[in-house]
């Protein structure tokens, strides 16, 4: 920055380069990315107010901001195939040299003012035997396929970018609009100043949906243009953005997104965030979050909820950098829908029935149960499994012992719920009369056998 170009200086510019040039007059010339630019001529000639500045585009693209120029003066973009000449105007030239497979070409696309855009080997724009086209603002030319400009053709309207992109809160920043009529993609840029002189980013595209990947948080423009079948970039929308993207949301892993919780509350869990002090959680009844039900800081990276009534929640959460004053909140991650179901209610007492147990539950229409019973607590010693399409199961009666009892329920869309909490019981055995009946006692008891 800051350095002094004599004639002959090449400016060469790499995929994500942006160059811009003051010659003496004050005219702007911005060399665009993957650009190659010669100064040919520049200067002020000796007590004089009559400018010369000549520009060779080699390859690539430039945009010139010239000043009002008086009739001596002369500012000229040329290529190998045509010159843009002017008196004070905002325009683009483009140079394509075709390569092996491909054939040379040259544009000017006009924003402000008017250009002569003539062919390069009749002396310029206004020299002698000159073919030129009056390019007009709002108008483009291109050369055809003898090197000759075509007709002004009218440029492309801008794009119209969405109002809610003003807000980038992801490390990619996407930018959407209605398609243009007429164009086959789209060209954008990112910079640090509305003029476009400090550029991050430069980009195409084929769809009306623009991205620049990880941009610093801070405030930013983007300029988007589309572009015809004949390679004219159109009108330019220069729209105003904020990017406040960290620190990011931490991913979230507990409840799954849709998932189903059959208990009073809920916990959630989520990855660490290295950059994040504290995390702040929230729990909706709906997506908007316009009726939170709980809004909480957590320093861990798990939270339990208190009791809520059942039904449908959204939840979110976000990192907090710092503490204090000097805390920073990142933006909320994606918000997450989650169901919170009655838990299963435990089996009723099992019953004696002649020589099998019955035990009954209670059950929602198309779920499908496992019913466990184990000789402990932690059913590692399980004496019966089944799996039930009904709330209810009789087996045959077990020896003589304490038991326990757990029941699991899976819902028709497959979600498969918690096991009850263990029951235990109490199998004895008894004596019967001749008839199948429990010998009692006076008290009423049922007679053991020890």
């Amino acid at each position: 920055a800051g350095a002094r170009l004599a004639p002959g200086a090449v400016v060469r510019t790499d995929a994500d380069g942006f160059v811009t040039l003051r010659a003496p007059d004050g005219s702007l010339i911005a060399v665009q990315p993957r650009s190659e630019a010669r100064i040919s001529s520049v200067g002020r000639y000796v007590n004089t107010d009559i400018f010369r500045t000549l520009v060779r585009m080699v390859s690539g693209r430039i945009e010139a901001l010239v000043n009002k120029l008086n009739g001596a003066s002369r500012f000229e973009v040329q290529t190998d195939l045509a010159v843009a000449g002017v008196r004070g105007t905002k325009f683009r030239v483009a140079a394509d040299r075709g390569g092996a497979a491909g054939k040379a070409s040259a544009q000017t696309e006009v924003l402000e003012g008017t250009v002569g855009f003539a062919a390069g080997g009749t002396g310029g724009p206004s020299g002698p035997g000159s073919t030129a086209v009056v390019v007009a603002a709002g108008y483009g030319s291109i050369t055809d396929e003898n090197g000759k400009p075509r007709p002004a053709t009218a440029l492309l309207p801008a794009p119209e970018i969405e109002a809610a992109a003003a807000l980038q809160e992801r490390l990619v920043a996407r930018f959407r609009f209605a398609p243009v009529s007429g164009a086959g993609r789209y060209q954008a840029q990112v910079a640090s100043d509305r003029e476009f002189r400090m550029g991050i980013g430069d980009a195409a595209f084929t769809t009306p949906e623009i991205k620049f990947a990880d941009l610093p948080d801070g405030e930013y423009f983007l300029r988007a243009r589309a572009v015809d079948g004949l390679g004219l970039e159109g009108n330019d929308a220069v729209f105003a953005f904020r990017v406040k993207a960290r620190p990011e949301p931490p991913l979230t892993t507990l409840p799954a997104p849709g998932g189903k919780l059959r208990a009073t509350t809920a916990s959630f869990n989520w990855a660490a965030n290295p950059q994040a002090a504290t995390y702040r959680i929230q729990i909706a009844e709906d997506e908007a979050f316009t009726r939170v039900v709980q809004d909480e800081s957590v320093a861990e990276v798990e939270f339990t909820s208190k009791a809520l009534p059942f039904g449908e929640y959204f939840w979110r959460v976000r990192s907090i950098r710092g503490s204090g004053p000097a805390a920073d909140p990142g933006p909320w991650g994606d918000s997450r829908k989650f169901n919170l179901r009655p838990p299963p209610k435990s089996p009723e007492p099992p019953e004696e029935t002649g020589d099998g147990i019955a035990f009954n539950w209670s059950g929602e229409p198309g779920q499908r149960f496992l019913l466990q019973v184990a000789r402990d607590a932690l059913f590692t010693q399980v004496v019966e499994s089944r799996e039930l399409a009904e709330p209810k199961a009789t087996i045959a009666r077990p020896p003589q012992g304490t038991y326990y009892l757990r029941v699991r329920a899976t819902d028709a869309d497959g979600f498969v719920g918690p096991f009850t909490a263990p029951q235990r019981f109490v199998i004895i055995n008894r004596v019967r009369d001749s008839g199948g009946a429990n010998l009692t006692t006076g008290d009423g008891d049922p007679v053991r056998l020890q």
